[in-house]
């Protein structure tokens, strides 16, 4: 027990010399920032995108792209075009979000789920809610610019106005959306 505390105090010793012979550490002042440099992941989802559809939704989409990561984006999307389904088949627009999920390198295959709130503007004025799912194909040239072909498909489910065929209400009645499309993305 005796030899324990000797060595404890031999070695505490020349620590506590030394300890007495190095300046004092320099003061801290209140106004220091620390900036620290880090590298953000390089989306390779687009930015921009412009759709021509085909069929029940026949028309423009242009999209724009408010979160990427590097393999899926978040996309704000708008629409309009003719809208042709039983709810009413009329000039219309909308407007919704989908989440865009990519999966390859230069060819890649985009699986996306999404949202939309639709309008006809005559025919009844039917308002209707579109989830649809987008499956593309998307080919990329250079760094940000591709093309890409799909189909987007689901349902439109009637939230008010009415349908044009019979002058019924449009709430909660239910339309299949079918069309293809292709566009370009940046």
């Amino acid at each position: 027990m005796r030899s324990r505390l000797v060595l404890l105090v031999v070695a505490a010793v020349p620590s506590a010399a030394r300890a007495q012979d190095s300046p004092p550490p320099a003061p801290v002042t209140a106004n220091q920032t620390v900036v620290l440099e880090t590298a953000l992941p390089e989306s390779s989802e687009p930015l921009l995108g412009l759709d021509l559809m085909v069929g029940q939704m026949s028309g423009i989409r242009p999209s724009l792209a408010v979160h990427r990561s590097a393999r899926a984006a978040l996309v704000v999307e708008g629409f309009y075009g003719g809208l042709l389904t039983k709810l009413g088949q009329s000039e219309g627009a909308g407007a919704g979000v989908r989440w865009n999920v990519s999966r390859g390198g230069r060819d890649q295959v985009t699986l996306g789920p999404g949202v939309d709130v639709l309008f006809n503007f005559r025919d009844g004025a039917a308002t209707f809610l579109a989830p649809t799912v987008d499956l593309s194909w998307r080919r990329d040239f250079g760094e940000r610019v591709g093309w890409t072909l799909g189909i987007n498909a689901g349902i439109g489910v009637g939230l008010g106005g009415n349908r044009d065929n019979d002058g019924g209400t449009a709430a909660g009645r239910v339309t299949p959306l079918i069309s293809v499309f292709g566009g370009l993305r940046f």
